[in-house]
């Protein structure tokens, strides 16, 4: 092969290997696939580059201050109300206290919310932990017949209000994800 063929050669192959990384980049899903065909859309939030892991049938995303673990409802729960739901989920709480020999926590609001795709319920309480007292704020998500847990905790004090504005936030970035 002569000198201007290797270097057509070698400027092709770098042009294709520069469109091929930019096609992969392009085909990246833009979302965070959830459970129950779901979807977390959070380009540009400190959600995009979480850290995450499966949990069982869960997914917990990790931020720099927050956690958010995100779980399919239990089946049993899956034809009753939102505010059903939610009583059972308070009770479940409870009991997940006392069991731990924990003191209950305190329920400190209940409000429904609609968002363009979803519409759910949420739960804000302060846990408590041997000496230590935290916000924690779960919702119930729900779409198309299809229903998903979203709790959220932190590591920093946060106030009910803060957490309950970044429950806000990311339900608003919850999307129904495409089937088929």
């Amino acid at each position: 092969m002569s000198s201007p063929s290797r270097t057509t050669a070698l400027i092709t192959g770098l042009a294709i290997a520069g469109w091929l990384s930019l096609s992969h980049a392009d085909a990246q899903e833009p979302c965070i696939p959830l459970p129950v065909n779901f979807e977390l859309c959070a380009d540009g939030t400190v959600w995009q580059g979480a850290e995450s892991f499966g949990f069982e049938d869960a997914l917990v995303l990790e931020s720099d201050q927050l956690w958010l673990e995100v779980m399919p409802l239990p089946d049993l729960l899956e034809a009753l109300s939102l505010d059903a739901i939610m009583d059972s989920l308070e009770a479940e709480f409870i009991q997940q206290a006392a069991a731990e020999g924990q003191r209950a926590p305190d329920i400190m609001d209940r409000v429904s919310f609609q968002t363009p795709q979803v519409s759910g319920m949420m739960i804000t309480m302060t846990e408590f932990d041997y000496d230590d007292e935290y916000v924690v704020v779960t919702a119930v998500v729900q779409g198309n017949g299809r229903h998903v847990i979203l709790a959220l905790d932190g590591d920093a004090a946060f106030s009910a209000s803060e957490m309950e504005q970044n429950m806000r936030n990311i339900s608003d970035m919850i999307r129904l994800a495409e089937e088929g």
